[in-house]
């Protein structure tokens, strides 16, 4: 809510984000205005994430993508989920986001959803491999606690909204759509969903929440449309037990 009354009121050209325990390099905004074009409309860069006692730098290959490849990474959007992270990473052209605001319903996982919305309206979009921005790991923040008992409910809003932006998406082929959809709700969304139901409290059933889950509509769905990836070696394991509903066997293996 914050940062969307953020956009509301914002009077420049462009606008970024910077969240309060973060901090940005000295030379952020020397390398964003060298960076800023007329014909972009947002501008990504590279961070560092920081813990106690690591830093480890997430970068980007240079580079600037044209409509047509905005709109295949958008279809391709679970191999490169990276670059729908964080709002901290980029700047967005103000003009664009009108009309686009963040869900507010959606507390974890927001940042994707707006992401996508914003990246579908672009013509281009510069990359860069710079690290601009500091990003502190918490443990206490929202992503990092162990269990979080409406983590599921809110991942249902989050992929309701999903295919909402998606369907509003011209270009998009229905095919390629639900297979990149299926693979970030199965390879991605479900490993968080299954921890959060190991860590959760004795007096809650993980058997039954794990049929829960199963019989959601993300899981009815997706699973029509996913494709086993010989690569996840181990995790095959795990989601074909949560596939057909092996969820006793699943239990012991996790």
């Amino acid at each position: 809510m914050a940062r969307n009354l953020g956009i509301k009121h914002a009077k420049g050209e462009w606008i970024t984000f910077v969240d309060s325990d973060d901090w940005v390099e000295e030379n952020y905004f020397k390398v964003i205005k060298k960076n800023i074009e007329k014909e972009i409309d947002i501008l990504i860069f590279g961070y560092i994430k920081i813990t106690d006692d690591l830093k480890v730098k997430h970068s980007f290959e240079n580079k600037v993508l044209n409509k047509e490849e905005i709109r295949s990474l958008i279809g391709n959007s679970s191999n490169k989920m990276n670059l729908f992270w964080f709002p901290w990473t980029k700047v967005y052209k103000k003009v664009i986001l009108d009309s686009i605001e963040f869900n507010s319903k959606i507390k974890i996982g927001e940042d994707t959803i707006f992401n996508i919305e914003v990246f579908a309206k672009a013509n281009k979009i510069k990359i860069i491999g710079d690290y601009l921005y500091n990003y502190f790991a918490n443990e206490d923040s929202l992503t990092q606690v162990k269990y979080r008992p409406n983590l599921f409910e809110n991942m249902i809003a989050h992929y309701e909204g999903r295919k909402i932006i998606h369907q509003k998406i011209d270009g998009i082929g229905t095919f390629e759509y639900n297979q990149d959809i299926a693979r970030y709700y199965i390879d991605h969304i479900l490993f968080w969903l299954i921890s959060n139901i190991n860590n959760s409290p004795k007096t809650i059933s993980k058997k039954d929440e794990l049929k829960r889950v199963r019989n959601s509509k993300i899981y009815s769905e997706c699973f029509e449309n996913y494709r086993y990836n010989l690569k996840l070696s181990k995790k095959i394991i795990i989601i074909k037990l949560f596939e057909i509903r092996q969820f006793n066997l699943l239990l012991k293996l996790i």
